[in-house]
């Protein structure tokens, strides 16, 4: 009777402290998701400098890119 006191006395101890490493490494999650501060790439209005730069600069910039790409290894 006694070996069974001490081993449920063991474990009672194991799970306690168990419970206390678990609880003082947890993060609070301050009730939001994830992302949820995260600035969405539609709330950004266009300006007149970014339809430019879409409309004729980056076209050249990726033509550029794709030829550097593919015809590199053929040298």
């Amino acid at each position: 009777m006694k070996f069974n006191i001490k081993l449920v006395g063991i474990l009672l101890a194991l799970v306690v402290l168990f419970a206390l490493v678990n609880k003082s490494t947890k993060k609070e999650g301050f009730g939001t998701s994830p992302g949820t501060m995260v600035q969405l790439a539609t709330s950004h209005v266009p300006t007149e400098d970014d339809a430019y730069y879409y409309k004729y600069v980056y076209p050249k910039l990726v033509r550029k890119e794709i030829y550097n790409m593919t015809e590199y290894d053929l040298h």
